[in-house]
């Protein structure tokens, strides 16, 4: 079988691009994972537990996804639905750890399937 220069041309343009799409969001994960790590850390500093502990919790609130912002981590993890004035001043960190997990996991999923969208808001389901 014969194939002329355009058809090669054509299938390498389609090689490059799927690869060029799949290298943006592992790149995407990792910066995500990376935000994760960092808040993590901060996390575990300021409450004074191990980070290994505020990562598992942090992956259990990616989870369950948008609804996680309603509950509070206790030293089970989440554990309990609490009012918005009880949150104290390490919820913009929970949160925001909670929402960089999420968004991580969507793009390592998307790695394995290109040609999905990727939605950088954590709120949203898919």
């Amino acid at each position: 079988m014969r194939y002329r220069l355009r058809t090669l041309l054509i299938v390498v343009t389609l090689l490059c691009v799927v690869t060029a799409r799949v290298t943006l969001l592992k790149r995407r994960a990792d910066f995500h994972q990376r935000e994760t790590a960092r808040l993590i850390s901060r996390i575990a500093t300021t409450e004074r537990e191990r980070e290994q502990k505020i990562e598992n919790a942090i992956h259990r609130l990616a989870q369950i996804g948008p609804a996680a912002r309603e509950l509070v981590i206790s030293e089970n993890g989440a554990s309990a639905t609490v009012s918005r004035i009880e949150w104290d001043n390490n919820l913009n960190d929970w949160q925001m750890a909670t929402s960089h997990q999420i968004i991580a996991n969507r793009y390592e999923r998307a790695i394995y399937r290109p040609w999905v969208f990727v939605s950088d808001d954590p709120m949203r389901r898919h």
